[in-house]
């Protein structure tokens, strides 16, 4: 009987120097649950948007946040990622930056957040028009807005994560936001903030929010009355709409069927 042939050096040599090539290619690699999509940021909430600013928010330990959509450039796949596919997913890293800002504070930034947003005679978001690259991708907060309303007074309401209301009035209780350095000292149209910046950055948060597994774009945190359209749809997976029409053409189909058969079956009696 013929003993096995050696396993041949070269190739054993080979696989292991492929090996330590691929672990040395890019950062350690973490995970993002699903593609987050960065359409729509200039006029709405984001996936990207919103994991980028929820790590922000958690990583430094603020109450509150606001990243600039114009920072997002492209879709975050989902799957395994590494630093620097991440980094290609915006057009550069940002300082960070924290302040205190009271109700009235938040009220105001808010407001100049969605006046740019322009409806059409349709009553729908005006999406080249309205695009903003200081719309407000959000965490930590909720916000209702009336896009009917002139801008300076669409801010119907605004709640903290647990659901509690603010007081829109209220120019005492302070809470801490985190947000890019430029927009704190008044880029975009804001209004400056004074401000203490934070030693990491916006990419060095988002990375230490995906290597800790808690990258998944949760809820819309805007509730926008006003306007018809698809606000909602714009952020959805285009796989979603593709399998609920499967679904209608299954159920059409399940249901022809049974017509079909109940008539074979009366002729049958007949």
């Amino acid at each position: 009987m013929r003993g096995k042939a050696p396993f041949p050096g070269w190739l054993l040599a080979g696989l292991s120097l492929l090996l330590l090539i691929s672990s040395a290619v890019g950062a350690e690699p973490g995970t993002v649950e699903t593609t987050l999509s960065q359409i729509g940021c200039l006029y709405s909430q984001c996936g990207l948007g919103t994991v980028t600013a929820d790590a922000a928010r958690l990583v430094c330990d603020a109450d509150f946040s606001v990243i600039p959509g114009g920072v997002l450039y492209q879709n975050l796949p989902g799957g395994p990622t590494t630093q620097e596919s991440m980094a290609q997913c915006f057009y550069g890293d940002e300082t960070l930056a924290v302040c205190t800002v009271t109700p009235v504070q938040l009220k105001a930034l808010m407001e100049t957040g969605v006046g740019r947003i322009v409806t059409t005679d349709r009553d729908t978001i005006d999406e080249d028009d309205s695009a903003f690259e200081g719309f407000p991708q959000i965490s930590g907060f909720q916000v209702k807005c009336d896009y009917s309303a002139l801008p300076g007074s669409r801010v119907l309401w605004i709640k903290t994560a647990d659901g509690t209301e603010l007081d829109l009035a209220d120019d005492a209780t302070a809470y801490t936001l985190v947000s890019t350095d430029e927009l704190l000292a008044g880029g975009y149209g804001y209004t400056s903030l004074n401000r203490e910046p934070v030693g990491p950055t916006m990419l060095e948060c988002l990375w230490d929010y995906i290597t800790a597994g808690r990258a998944k774009a949760a809820g819309n945190p805007y509730t926008i009355i006003g306007i018809q359209g698809n606000i909602l749809m714009q952020n959805v997976s285009p796989v979603i709409p593709a399998l609920l029409t499967a679904m209608f053409l299954c159920v059409g189909a399940m249901t022809g069927g049974r017509v079909e058969r109940r008539k074979r079956s009366e002729q049958i009696e007949l």
